[in-house]
């Protein structure tokens, strides 16, 4: 199981050692200076043994691999695109909720 937040260091620390957070449970991938996963390890899919998580399935919103658009459950699916497009397009949505929150909701909690 991999906890998918992203911490700093100092902040790293302080995450591994909540009451909730179970250390033996969490892989810790290290950060590039962009801030970018450094990982030697591609995703494999957990249906087809050592096939790599390059596509996502809009229909399912999961990552899948090349087997299962062709072969498994989403091969009549549409569309798939590639798992690096899908990923830009889930930035691009927070990174415009975020900018609406901080431009309707920002002004009101400095005012409290």
């Amino acid at each position: 199981r991999t906890c998918d937040v992203p911490l700093c260091d100092s902040h790293l620390g302080t995450h591994m050692s909540e009451k909730t957070t179970d250390a033996r449970a969490h892989t810790i991938q290290p950060l590039d200076s962009q801030g970018e996963f450094v990982c030697d390890d591609e995703p494999t899919c957990p249906s087809h043994a050592g096939e790599v998580l390059k596509y996502f399935c809009t229909k399912c919103d999961k990552a899948v691999c090349g087997d299962c658009t062709t072969l498994g459950d989403h091969r009549h699916h549409e569309p798939v695109i590639k798992l690096t497009e899908a990923l830009r397009n889930r930035q691009v949505t927070i990174t415009e909720k975020v900018d609406k929150l901080r431009q309707n909701k920002l002004p009101q909690l400095e005012k409290c």
